[in-house]
């Protein structure tokens, strides 16, 4: 259950900072675009979750557990300079 919450505050710290730019339609949350009167399945969010990762370097998914309905739970992690440089090295 710890683990779910992290998830969750994760991800909530995720999409406000990004409601917090001028986003395009493309990076609009399922949220945001039913005006906030519907919520997204867990594999849209896992789908938006990827997208993001997709998009940057600089964070990256990780699984770190199942849920009770066991779904995989995820984490962004946000790594530091040394961090991306042992994965580009790994490739």
């Amino acid at each position: 259950m710890r683990n779910f919450i992290i998830f969750l505050l994760l991800f909530f710290s995720i999409i406000t900072y990004i409601s917090a730019q001028t986003i395009n339609q493309e990076w609009t949350t399922y949220s945001e675009k039913s005006n906030y009167t519907g919520t997204p399945t867990y594999n849209e969010t896992i789908s938006y979750l990827k997208k993001i990762e997709a998009a940057t370097p600089y964070i990256k998914l990780i699984s770190f557990g199942k849920s009770p309905q066991g779904r995989k739970l995820y984490a962004h992690l946000y790594p530091n300079k040394n961090f991306l440089l042992r994965q580009k090295s790994k490739k």
